[in-house]
């Protein structure tokens, strides 16, 4: 499943690994992205992280809660490097912009055998959504449990891990407040791959 906000880089992604031989389904959003995995589970999923609505963090804290499973692949073309950024609750990160090739091989990664985010404590890192009515800051929630989402408000949070409850089944949900994008750091876009360089890649074969 990729998961990605931007069309024309959902299409190119969606191009590239349908010609490797994956069965790919794609989502716009978070939210579109658990409606579809409650249908069929996959088992890889590829995110973006900055996303309008359920962000990639947050999609990413709730599929490690309900479906540890799933392989996870974070992507941004904000955050840089190679390790996995803090507060991203995935197996593998990649930079947006480094070429289709360390995406595609992390892609083709034999699965770990025991998937570590099983060990680790479930949180939810949530990008700020705006202000309410009332000019106080709030992020949308989503529940790890029930999947429905419902406004919090917040204020002084950054880097501090809180607690509240789902308005809709009472689950609790710990969660961090993550810095939202710089919106003038330019995003790093994708190239579709040309015949050739998709006949290179396919000697990794798929998992």
């Amino acid at each position: 499943m990729i998961v990605e906000d931007d069309p024309a880089v959902r299409a190119c992604l969606e191009q590239a690994f349908t010609d490797l031989g994956y069965h790919v389904v794609t989502a716009q959003d978070g939210l579109s992205a658990l409606a579809a995995i409650r249908d069929q589970v996959p088992d890889i999923l590829l995110t973006d992280l900055t996303m309008p609505g359920i962000s990639g963090f947050e999609l990413l804290s709730v599929v490690s809660r309900r479906f540890p499973q799933i392989r996870a692949i974070a992507m941004s073309g904000v955050l840089t490097g190679n390790s996995i950024p803090v507060g991203v609750d995935t197996d593998v990160f990649y930079e947006k912009g480094n070429g289709m090739a360390p995406l595609i091989r992390a892609v083709a990664a034999p699965a770990p055998g025991q998937n570590a985010r099983c060990d680790r404590p479930p949180r939810t890192s949530i990008q700020k959504s705006g202000q309410n009515a009332s000019r106080e800051d709030f992020v949308m929630m989503a529940c790890s449990e029930c999947f429905r989402t419902f406004p919090q408000a917040i204020g002084g949070t950054a880097s501090m891990i809180l607690d509240t409850s789902c308005i809709h089944c009472g689950c609790q949900i710990l969660y961090a407040v993550a810095e939202p994008a710089n919106p003038s750091t330019p995003k790093r876009t994708f190239r579709s791959p040309t015949s050739s360089e998709v006949l290179e890649l396919m000697r990794f074969g798929r998992s």
